[in-house]
């Protein structure tokens, strides 16, 4: 799924102060000047509203120009996800998604995507380019209306776009006094316009009609890094990848996976280890946001896959994807894998004999910091049947923070509760080997992932640490990379501020590094350094 404020522009039209019946504002003054345009209709007016916001191109380019209304009850009441009828519009199916209260049922912010829901195109492509506004008026007043408008390609990979930020939910719902414009949902009620220009299979590939228009906030402007476009329930996986890609040394181990033609390695869905390749060389030389969905194909998912995971879905899938990365570097390159070393600590529990564990779980009940959490599950009680030893820690060092209720049945809950982490991290007395002063088990935070929102409708996001000083991190969610204060990093919660919407934030992987392996770790990674069938591959697509 993929959702952004990429290519929109907001909007908010204003009904003519004579047609409101509920204010009594006094008249303005007269000043000359000239007059405003012709208020128009979502009702009455749509083909003017396209011409406005999507442009004018030529009739010959345009399949079909199609307006549906969706009139939306209980606009209040409705759960966090609200499916809106299907409609027709260029031989495919079409409908409305709202999220009242944003993607993840926390947001200040109304979401509104369109959804594709068929493939039925009558063409060779198996996507479809569509340009759409979707607009919220009044049940009463057509003219007074809010609106966004954009354009995507569509595929079954991607077939859902719209707007994360479609509008504040208070500017939306409550009555704005200062401008006499009536509020856009009144009685519970509101009506969503999606106006839709089909583009024609044989103009999709004109330039004027590719992929997302330019936003104006540019991530690898702003920040050096791009985001990830969403292709579904996936914010757990998109956080991950950000995290791991990061870690350059780990990005270095991947490109050195052999996973060219010669090496029987033909296409990406053959190999989950060549469609990462090529992601990784997207997100650190393109310009444009790539999707995850070559990778997902690679590992034989299906849409049910995709879209079926819960909150608890980052963990299982961050082991699984370093053991099948693992796999592959130590089948085809040396039994010595490069993951292996930099993820691998050697651990054991009560009674059993030491293995290599690339994450360590840490029981949060009952502590307040991460220290506390280490020292319970490290104690020397032989009456724990379960107690975590250490003998040999790695340069990376992965902390997954218990947030879920383990017990609660079978539907996921997320526990009320806060663990603190430092910024410097001293694991010396956690280990077999004690020493207070050893360099060698002193970590620094590098990286977090974050869950926000409840546990069957949240997002994920992933903190990096820039090292660029003391309060520059960069925060990775979906499409956007922003500079954040290490503030956000420290306190999530913001306890210091009563929002609710902060009190569902809660870390869920701590990526740690040795502190004397931070420039091995983080090593710069040159184009040179890519394979080269992956450069001219992606270059002559």
């Amino acid at each position: 799924m993929t959702s952004t404020n990429q290519s929109s522009r907001s909007i908010i039209h204003h009904q003519p102060r004579e047609e409101s019946a509920i204010y009594d504002a006094p008249i303005e003054p007269y000043a000359p000047g000239p007059p405003p345009p012709p208020a128009h209709s979502v009702v009455l007016h749509y083909e003017d509203i396209a011409k406005q916001h999507l442009g004018i191109i030529k009739d010959s380019d345009v399949y079909e120009l199609k307006c549906e209304h969706w009139y939306v009850k209980d606009f209040h009441d409705n759960p966090d996800k609200v499916y809106g009828p299907d409609f027709k519009a260029g031989g495919n199916s079409w409908r409305m998604i709202l999220y009242p209260r944003g993607k993840d049922g926390l947001s200040e912010h109304v979401s509104i995507d369109l959804e594709w829901t068929s493939g039925t195109y009558a063409s060779s492509y198996d996507h479809i380019h569509a340009q759409f506004v979707i607009c919220m008026s009044t049940m009463s007043f057509p003219t007074n209306y809010a609106c966004r408008s954009t354009s995507f390609r569509f595929t079954k990979a991607e077939s859902e776009h719209g707007f994360t930020e479609f509008g504040k939910f208070d500017q939306l719902t409550r009555n704005n006094f200062d401008t006499g414009r009536e509020a856009f949902v009144k009685n519970n009620r509101t009506r969503l316009t999606c106006i839709i220009r089909i583009i024609k299979s044989n103009i999709q590939s004109d330039s004027r009609f590719i992929g997302i228009s330019a936003d104006p906030y540019n991530s690898r402007a702003k920040t050096g890094y791009i985001g990830l476009r969403r292709i579904g329930k996936t914010s757990y996986m998109e956080a991950t990848l950000q995290l791991l890609f990061n870690i350059t040394k780990f990005r270095k181990a991947i490109y050195n996976i052999p996973t060219s033609s010669v090496d029987g390695i033909i296409t990406p869905t053959d190999s989950p280890a060549l469609a990462l390749q090529r992601l990784f060389y997207r997100m650190q030389c393109g310009t444009e946001c790539p999707s995850i969905a070559e990778l997902v194909q690679s590992f034989g998912w299906t849409d049910r896959d995709i879209n079926s995971c819960e909150g608890d879905e980052c963990i299982e899938f961050l082991l699984a994807f370093l053991r099948s990365m693992d796999d592959s570097y130590f089948s085809k390159t040396s039994p010595r894998s490069e993951i292996r070393k930099l993820f691998g600590n050697q651990v054991a529990h009560s009674g059993q004999d030491y293995f290599l564990e690339s994450m360590i779980s840490l029981d949060t009940a009952g502590c307040s910091s991460i220290q506390e959490c280490l020292s319970k599950a490290t104690k020397r009680d032989w009456a724990l049947r379960k107690r975590l030893r250490i003998k040999a820690l790695a340069p990376v060092l992965l902390f997954e923070l218990d947030i879920w209720k383990k017990d609660y049945g079978p539907t996921l809950e997320k526990a009320d509760r806060h663990v603190s982490y430092p910024l410097h991290l001293n694991m010396s007395p956690y280990t077999e080997t004690f020493d207070r002063d050893s360099e060698w088990e002193r970590y620094v935070l590098f990286g977090m992932i974050m869950h926000h929102g409840l546990a069957n409708n949240g997002n994920h996001c992933t903190y990096i640490n820039s090292f660029k000083g003391h309060s520059e991190w960069l925060k990775f969610d979906g499409w956007k990379v922003q500079n954040v204060p290490i503030d956000e990093v420290l306190d999530p919660q913001h306890k210091n501020r009563s929002v609710r919407r902060y009190k569902h934030n809660n870390p869920y992987v701590l990526c740690y590094i040795r502190e004397s392996h931070l420039n091995e770790v983080l090593c710069q990674i040159k184009v040179e350094d890519i394979p080269t069938h992956i450069r001219s591959n992606i270059n002559t697509q």
